[in-house]
């Protein structure tokens, strides 16, 4: 199993998901958070089992709701998420946040 990061930018997408599902319903916010905890746990123990987007860049779907984890491994052998993506987003508006570490 390899570390799993998150960067802030990836950090503010997940309370920003969280509180719009809690505004949709009570309680389907904290259901996405125990979706987005399933899908780091795949990723932890399976890095490279979700599609490459581009060399070094993944992406993992979370199976009920509709967003997928972008991600990089490093050479430290690191996951590191950069983005909750939104299925009806562009599908490269990640790309600005590669050169974001933090």
């Amino acid at each position: 199993m390899i570390p799993l990061r998150i960067i802030r930018a990836a950090q503010r997408d997940i309370r920003k998901i969280r509180r719009y599902y809690d505004r949709q319903s009570p309680g389907l916010g904290d259901e996405f958070l125990a979706e987005f905890a399933h899908t780091g746990r795949f990723i932890r123990e399976n890095p490279r089992a979700a599609t490459e987007i581009r060399p070094g860049i993944r992406r993992a779907l979370l199976r009920r709701f509709h967003y997928s984890i972008i991600y990089r491994l490093t050479d430290a052998e690191e996951a590191v998420i950069v983005m909750l993506m939104h299925h009806k987003q562009r599908p490269d508006i990640w790309l600005k946040r590669l050169s974001t570490d933090d």
